[in-house]
């Protein structure tokens, strides 16, 4: 193995995510390819070195409240997308999702039930990446948005 890879791995181990979490990040490189990996990578980089001009230590605590802004914007986005423009409940934008990913082959989270929406993307966002949720949040609204069936007929 490549001296990158094992440190990569050793990185991951320190980290303590589950198996199931590890195998689900590693379909998630082969179906992104390893040019989009790289370059989210390149971009949670940018918004570190952005964060830390700003004052922030680079700890643990830091790190995660970084996460959860990250998958917060993420959230803003899709419920400004989908609930807001698009007026779907937050149930249906959660299905509207899971379809569409269903239909590429990649397994999202089950149903919303009782979470929140922003967990459940965030749940969506350790599988996918966060740029491909919004490009499907963006078709999607498109579709509702732009649907020609109305009530009211042109004469």
């Amino acid at each position: 193995m490549s001296e990158s890879y094992t440190r990569i791995c050793f990185l991951l181990a320190a980290a303590g995510y589950r198996e199931s979490e590890l195998s689900q990040f590693a379909r998630a490189v082969v179906s992104a390819g390893s040019a989009k990996f790289v370059d989210d990578v390149a971009e949670m980089q940018k918004v570190i070195q952005q964060e830390k001009s700003r004052g922030l230590k680079g700890d643990v605590a830091n790190t995660e409240r970084l996460s959860r802004r990250l998958d917060d914007s993420l959230a803003e986005r899709v419920t400004q997308l989908l609930i807001f423009e698009a007026r779907m409940t937050k149930l249906e934008a959660s299905e509207a999702l899971r379809f569409e990913f269903m239909k590429r082959g990649i397994k999202a989270p089950p149903s919303l039930g009782k979470r929140s929406f922003s967990d459940w993307l965030s749940q969506l966002a350790r599988v996918v990446p966060q740029s491909e949720i919004l490009h499907l949040s963006t078709r999607i609204r498109n579709q509702f948005v732009h649907q020609s069936d109305t009530d009211w007929s042109l004469k």
